[in-house]
C-alpha cells in the first residue's frame, strides 16, 4: 500500500481553507479586486509551490529535470496570478496573465515530454482538439477584440499540454492519472474563465451564472495546480 507523502497532506490541509477563503472573498467582492483577495490567492498558490519544492529533492539532494520543469511551471502560474491581480483584471492584465500561464504550460509540456513514452501519439490528439478549439474560437472571435491573437496562441499551447496529459495514463500507470486530471482540470478552469470574460451576455455585469462559474473555475484551477505539484513525488 502506497503511503501519501506528508508534504502532500500538509499542502492540502493548508490549501483547502486558504483557497476556500479566497473564493469566498472573491465571490463577496463581485467584480471589484481586493487586496485581501490578491494576497489569499498568492498565498494559496505559494503553498502549492512550496509543496512542489519539497518534493523536488530526492535522497541525494538532487532535483530531476521533470521536477524542475514542473516547479518552473508553478512559479509561472504564480506570476500570472500576480499579473492579473495587480492589473485589476483589465485587458492588459489578461494578456500578462496569459503570457505567464503560457510560459508555465510550456514548462509543463517539456516535463510531460520527459515523462511520456507516447509523445508521438499526442500529435494527432492535438490536431483534433485544436481543430475543435478553432471552430468555437472563430464563432466567438468578435467578442475577443484585440485579444484575438493572444488567445489564439495561448489556446494552441494549452491544447498541446492537454494532448500530452491525455497520453499519460497509457504511458505511465497509475501515476499518469495525476497529470491527466491536472491537465483536464486546468482546461476546464480556462474554458469557464473564457466564458466569464468573453461571453457577450455575461461580461457586462456579474450574473449568478458567472458567479457560479467563478467558484467552479477557481476550484478547478487550485486542484489542477496542486496535482501538478503532487506529480513531482511520483515522477521526480
Amino acid at each position: 500500500m502506497t503511503t501519501i507523502p506528508l508534504p502532500i497532506i500538509v499542502m492540502y490541509v493548508l490549501l483547502i481553507p486558504c483557497a476556500a477563503f479566497f473564493i469566498y472573498v472573491k465571490h463577496r467582492a463581485r467584480e471589484k479586486p481586493t487586496v485581501a483577495g490578491s494576497v489569499l490567492k498568492g498565498v494559496s498558490t505559494w503553498i502549492i509551490v512550496c509543496a512542489a519544492l519539497i518534493g523536488t529533492m530526492d535522497a541525494m539532494g538532487q532535483s530531476s529535470v521533470f521536477s524542475v520543469l514542473i516547479i518552473a511551471g508553478l512559479v509561472m502560474g504564480l506570476s500570472g496570478d500576480v499579473a492579473i491581480s495587480f492589473s485589476k483584471q483589465d485587458k492588459l492584465g489578461l494578456v500578462a496573465g496569459m503570457f505567464f500561464f503560457a510560459l508555465g504550460h510550456l514548462c509543463y509540456i517539456a516535463a510531460l515530454v520527459v515523462a511520456s513514452k507516447l509523445v508521438f501519439v499526442s500529435v494527432p490528439i492535438f490536431v483534433a482538439l485544436y481543430t475543435v478549439f478553432l471552430i468555437f474560437f472563430m464563432k466567438h472571435r468578435a467578442n475577443l477584440g484585440t485579444l484575438f491573437a493572444p488567445v489564439l496562441v495561448y489556446g494552441a499551447v494549452i491544447t498541446y499540454m492537454l494532448s500530452l496529459t491525455i497520453t499519460m495514463p497509457f504511458s505511465v500507470f497509475p501515476g499518469g492519472l495525476i497529470l491527466f486530471f491536472a491537465g483536464i482540470l486546468f482546461v476546464v478552469s480556462d474554458i469557464l474563465l473564457a466564458q466569464n470574460n468573453f461571453s457577450a451576455s455575461d461580461t457586462a455585469t456579474q450574473t449568478p451564472a458567472t458567479a457560479r462559474r467563478e467558484i467552479i473555475l477557481l476550484s478547478c484551477y487550485f486542484l489542477a495546480q496542486s496535482l501538478f505539484a503532487v506529480s513531482v513525488y511520483f515522477f521526480g
